[in-house]
């Protein structure tokens, strides 16, 4: 029951959430969001150019550290 596949009630509590987040008054955060993505490939496509394995739950879970503190304007940068 996740925000992609909600109907009904479970859709109307998704909903206040996921509109909040699109709000033209938060497009600020998504630079600072962008440079954690690109960090997260970044790290993922050298991976897989020199045959390393990547430890995808690690690096997920430091993608979301590294995205839940740039909300607040600190750059923890845990990928790197």
């Amino acid at each position: 029951h996740g925000v992609f596949n909600a109907e009904g009630e479970d859709w109307k509590l998704h909903r206040s959430i996921i509109t909040k987040g699109l709000d033209i008054k938060h497009q600020g955060i998504y630079p600072g969001m962008l440079m954690v993505i690109e960090r997260l490939h970044k790290k993922w496509e050298k991976n897989s150019e020199s045959g390393l394995p990547s430890d995808i739950q690690r690096d997920l879970l430091r993608f979301t550290v590294d995205i839940t503190t740039s909300l607040f304007g600190f750059s923890m940068n845990t990928l790197e």
